[in-house]
């Protein structure tokens, strides 16, 4: 047996995977005849590309049938980061993600094929250990059907935030036809997992992220003052931080008929795509830890805006959204069922949604566009990476394009008043 708790720059808690998880991993993936001979930890993502788990890759070796096979899979591990008020929040979005992968996504791929559309690239959940603080999940590895992730640096163009809306239509298009079907007309009484929700906490849980969207305001009011000219921002920052966790709650609430499955966290790194040659063709949705029902424009406006710079998202916004509604409509019509809103109706419910994709810019891109690698890691890792950020963004050529745009944007909408 190799040995899985090798030091490598990342920290990775490799502790917490034992050799029985990945015996379990393999035989839901290969088989009871397969044999597992040897595994070894083998990184593939950087210490800045995640924040709520450690994400890595297994090696393994096995025997099947007489003959020595190869395979790898994907692994998501507590990152024991030590601070007690997410600790809840943590365990929550890991069994969230665990029970979307076991008990949802097979039935939403189910439902596609019967209507003869194929299914979806969700990951299999091969293992889970979901203890509260030793959390993990061993998923397939997406790599191996040819789907790559794609540098958080560089923008999104239109062929792939195309890929990204039809998919996107279509996996809240199922989730909508799957929730007809509920006694109650509601996918969270069935899947009670649906029903946890960062946005809608109270106490001091609620406390503690609204203090963190404050202060993730002050940080982008230091840089915008750096910048200067946008006086009109810092003064709506100033207003609105202390609300921060109120709009946030009034941004998910569902109001049917946009009440719909949501990744919750839609942008760049959570995102594979399949390539002919060049050209991308197929797009898998991972990191499903944040699925809620609330609205499609959540997810858009979360993409849009985390993801896109401006060249690409402002002349092509109407092109996007046509695009998302007519793959909505196309696995309707595919169930024999009824378009449930139009397009004017889609563009309002979107523009209705821009303060989440304005928050999720406030708080993520100043991160997205720094590189992280050189600071070490450990507890002080990730202020010591926000602290970088507001120190070199105003510097940084991307600051116009994906980050002040945001801004400009949301100013001619009168979001920022």
């Amino acid at each position: 047996m190799t040995n899985a708790e090798a030091k490598t720059p990342n920290v990775i808690p490799r502790s917490l995977i034992e050799v029985e998880h990945v015996r379990t991993a393999l035989t839901a993936d290969k088989g009871s005849d397969a044999h597992l001979i040897s595994w070894t930890v083998k990184d593939f993502t950087k210490k800045d590309d995640n924040l709520t788990s450690v994400v890595t890759s297994i090696d393994v070796d096995y025997s099947l049938h007489g003959s020595e096979c190869k395979t790898s899979y994907v692994i998501k591990i507590n990152p024991c980061l030590k601070e007690n008020e997410y600790d809840s929040f943590t365990h929550q979005i890991f069994l969230k993600e665990a029970s979307f992968l076991k008990d949802l996504a097979p039935k939403l791929s189910s439902l596609m094929e019967a209507v003869g559309q194929r299914p979806f690239a969700f990951p299999a959940c091969l293992c889970s250990k979901l203890d509260e603080g030793r959390e993990l999940i061993i998923m397939e590895d997406l790599r191996r059907r040819g789907f790559k992730n794609r540098s958080r640096l560089v923008s999104m163009d239109v062929a792939h935030t195309t890929l990204v809306m039809q998919e996107l239509a279509r996996i809240h298009a199922a989730s909508f036809l799957m929730q007809a079907k509920q006694p109650s007309n509601k996918l969270s009484d069935t899947y009670e997992f649906l029903k946890a929700d960062w946005a809608t906490f109270t106490g001091e849980k609620r406390a503690t992220f609204q203090t963190m969207f404050s202060d993730c305001m002050v940080d982008a009011a230091a840089v915008l003052e750096k910048v200067g000219g946008y006086e009109r921002v810092i003064d709506w920052m100033q207003r609105t931080r202390a609300s921060a966790m109120d709009v946030m709650e009034g941004q998910v609430a569902k109001e049917y008929p946009f009440e719909v499955l949501c990744h919750g966290d839609c942008w760049n790194n959570n995102l594979m795509f399949r390539y002919d040659g060049e050209t991308p063709v197929e797009v898998a949705v991972v990191d499903l830890q944040m699925v809620r029902m609330a609205s499609p424009g959540t997810d858009l406006s979360n993409f849009f805006y985390t993801s896109l710079d401006n060249h690409v998202r402002k002349p092509n916004v109407e092109r996007f959204l046509k695009s998302y509604h007519a793959a909505f409509a196309n696995a309707m019509a595919a169930s024999g069922a009824d378009m449930p809103f139009t397009f004017e109706e889609l563009k309002h419910e979107y523009k209705r949604r821009l303060k989440y994709g304005l928050f999720f810019a406030i708080m993520d891109v100043p991160m997205i566009l720094t590189d992280a690698s050189d600071i070490p890691a450990g507890d002080d890792f990730v202020p010591k990476w926000r602290q970088k950020a507001k120190d070199t963004l105003p510097a940084n050529p991307l600051i116009k394009p994906r980050f002040l745009s945001t801004f400009d944007e949301m100013m001619d909408e009168n979001i920022i008043d």
